[in-house]
């Protein structure tokens, strides 16, 4: 890079850093648009949010860039600790897409010429400018492992990264680093604990409703199913009233008369989530016509769905079985509803060698009559209760929206040739 000396940088690099040192408070960062040097500095500091006059910009990164690599090329002369520090907050104010400025801060780092927490405030107020900087979240990541060895609170560090990764996301669409970030950090900071995991689930719920084309916060979503599906206790027993009315609103399409009273928490639990989720995206599929996004989250929740209760009745079938009792049944009403029909999946009774949980019974252990059939009828109600679910929605999507109409198309054959439904074809009404 050429030369570009410009004797005020000094000085607005001085005056950038104390702003950082004076205001913890600081949460924002931007380049202002003024093209003109009115002999004033630059520096803006307004109500805990930090400026830069945009005509003094490309002169101070310049001057930023060429003093930092100088001192990289010759590291055998040391500079000044505190000087590189400031360079280099500068630069990456300006510029953080440069991996070589955030190795040269993790050596400061690492030498305790910066502070840890400190350098989590200034990659938050780094990233309200540009969300979506990937090295920028790499480093909170190094930051936070650093930390974690140094034996600081998980918990204060979960909350504070939940959100930064938040306020990115909001400030970005489709923000993957934000989301991947919140991933990592459940993952290290909360180890999937089962509390955190169902705050997540219910605050991310608002979130996805009124961002409905942002592929990357459903993703988070389908995060948080797969973990909480892992789950085998749940912590609290609100859970479980929400679940158990969540299935029989998911069941109430065709089957009032089913009870789940005889079915254990734990998986009374894991249906209702899926289920829950299944009919806030029909609601919002139908409310906001035409994002792919809420139809590719659909086809997860579906594979999900199958895949629990395929691999449930797989537990407790053992060897062999006999197709379930409740399949002409589920046709019938299927079809009274739909005024369509649909063809119901192969389904196998359950031994009576596994609970209603599907934990392997103790060898003196069976399940009763009663127990078996409600548990048969439970299985097959819900299977029966998400096809005549695909068949209702496709049903319902206007005629008049021609970009949804093309979505509810190609979902039909999704459902034929992924999850091998014969579904008929469905008449869509106003």
């Amino acid at each position: 890079m050429q030369d570009d000396p410009f004797p005020a940088a000094e000085r607005i690099l001085s005056e950038i850093e104390t702003v950082f040192k004076k205001d913890p408070k600081l949460k924002e960062f931007d380049i202002v648009p003024v093209t003109v040097n009115h002999n004033k500095s630059p520096v803006l500091h307004v109500e805990h949010c930090l400026g830069l006059e945009s005509w003094c910009v490309r002169h101070v990164y310049c001057y930023t860039y060429r003093r930092l690599m100088d001192a990289r090329h010759l590291r055998n002369r040391r500079e000044d600790p505190a000087l590189l520090a400031r360079l280099l907050s500068g630069a990456l104010l300006l510029n953080p897409d440069v991996t070589t400025f955030w190795n040269m801060r993790r050596e400061l780092l690492q030498a305790s010429r910066l502070d840890m927490q400190g350098e989590l405030h200034f990659t938050a107020v780094l990233l309200s400018r540009k969300p979506k900087c990937a090295e920028a979240f790499a480093h909170r990541k190094w930051v936070v492992k650093r930390l974690l060895l140094a034996d600081a609170d998980k918990d204060e560090l979960l909350e504070k990264e939940l959100q930064v990764s938040q306020y990115a996301a909001d400030r970005y669409p489709n923000n993957y680093h934000a989301w991947s970030h919140r991933m990592w950090c459940l993952t290290h900071l909360a180890s999937f604990a089962s509390a955190p995991l169902l705050k997540e689930w219910s605050s991310s719920e608002a979130w996805v409703s009124s961002h409905v084309s942002d592929h990357s916060g459903l993703q988070y979503r389908q995060f948080l199913l797969n973990h909480l599906l892992e789950l085998k206790q749940f912590v609290s027993d609100d859970v479980t009233e929400k679940a158990r009315k969540s299935i029989l609103q998911f069941l109430s399409c065709s089957w009032s008369e089913d009870t789940i009273d005889t079915v254990q928490s734990a998986l009374i639990k894991a249906v209702g989530l899926i289920a829950s989720e299944l009919l806030l995206n029909t609601d919002l599929i139908l409310r906001f016509a035409g994002h792919e996004a809420l139809w590719c989250h659909r086809r997860y929740l579906l594979m999900s769905f199958k895949k629990f209760l395929t691999s449930r009745r797989a537990d407790m079938n053992g060897i062999g079985g006999c197709r379930c009792s409740k399949v002409s049944a589920i046709r019938n009403r299927c079809a009274e509803k739909s005024s369509e029909g649909v063809s119901a999946l192969n389904k196998d009774k359950p031994s009576n060698h596994m609970n209603v949980d599907g934990v392997p019974l103790e060898k003196d252990q069976k399940l009763s009559s009663e127990e078996l059939a409600a548990l048969d009828r439970y299985l097959c109600n819900l299977q029966g209760a998400m096809i005549w679910h695909e068949v209702k929605l496709i049903s319902n999507c206007r005629p008049d929206e021609l970009h949804q109409q093309r979505l509810a198309k190609q979902h039909h054959k999704w459902l034929s040739h992924v999850l091998k439904l014969d579904i008929p074809a469905v008449t869509c009404h106003n």
